[in-house]
């Protein structure tokens, strides 16, 4: 119990003072100080120059560096990824980080008074390691309430998409620890193949138009489940993929779908069917 002049009350973290501020008669309030090393340290109450026994602990640990994130992009719609990974050093599981989310937006004049803005309640991440937390990823994340919920056509409309963004932020408790934008891409969509079958053995090149294919290095597409061995984007209306070898349903001729997707993780609704079929052997001739 502390009853005096606040101005006296000092918190000892180690050997370092901090004035405290008397909050009630069993709460002092206190500022951490900067300290140059990790360290767990004895944390006191100095009162009227004299210190008081104590029990409690105080860890400082050094400040997350964030070096990238992933996905790096969202489609306006339909978003199936789960989580934002963020990838970098020094998380912490006693240091809990939470994520803030901002869509924005802009308007056709690029006016600041006329964007439109959504802010969303912080979400804890989940630590998964010293390297790695994730933000779980919400529905709401999406561009939908921004237009039509019926007709989805905007989706598709980059012209009108254009300098569409998620802000996100993180913070531990009242510090801020990094911002990074995340552009919203319109939606992909697969409008025909060529060839439109091919060997199970796999290494075929496959041309597939659309719209909105993104030149970025996470473009990706998929023969049902199973990847693109390799990926070259020709244009925002043409890319090429090449099949990976189909092992799966045993022998014989299969169907899979085929999508798109910019950011790596979120396949357009939008699909191509492709056929696997057993390669062709000779195993004799007269």
């Amino acid at each position: 119990t502390v009853e005096s002049d606040s101005s006296t009350l000092y918190c000892m973290f180690g050997e370092v003072e901090v004035i405290g501020v008397l909050a009630d008669d069993m709460t002092v309030s206190c500022v951490a100080p900067a300290y140059g090393i990790e360290a767990t340290v004895v944390v006191g109450i100095k009162f009227n120059g004299k210190l008081s026994e104590s029990r409690a602990s105080f860890g400082f640990v050094p400040e997350p560096i964030i070096d990238f994130i992933s996905p790096e992009s969202l489609p306006s719609i339909d978003i199936s990824t789960v989580s934002i990974d963020v990838h970098g050093s020094n998380f912490d599981s006693r240091v809990p980080v939470f994520c803030h989310f901002q869509r924005i937006l802009p308007s056709k004049d690029d006016s600041m008074q006329n964007r439109r803005v959504a802010n969303e309640e912080p979400v804890k991440a989940i630590y998964l390691n010293n390297s790695l937390v994730q933000c779980p990823v919400q529905s709401w994340l999406t561009l939908q309430d921004f237009f039509s919920l019926h007709n989805q056509d905007w989706a598709k409309n980059a012209t009108l998409l254009e300098g569409a963004i998620l802000e996100m932020s993180l913070t531990t408790e009242q510090d801020w620890i990094h911002s990074h934008t995340i552009p919203y891409l319109p939606s992909e969509t697969v409008i025909s193949l060529f060839p439109r079958c091919a060997p199970r053995s796999g290494g075929t090149k496959i041309r597939v138009t659309g719209e909105n294919f993104a030149e970025r290095d996470s473009l990706a597409c998929r023969f049902g489940s199973m990847n693109a061995e390799l990926v070259r984007f020709i244009s925002s209306k043409e890319i090429e993929c090449t099949t990976p070898q189909f092992n799966h349903f045993g022998s014989g001729a299969h169907v899979v779908e085929v999508q798109i997707a910019n950011n790596g993780a979120d396949f357009s609704s939008s699909t191509g069917f492709f056929e696997f079929y057993d390669h062709l052997i000779i195993e004799d001739a007269n």
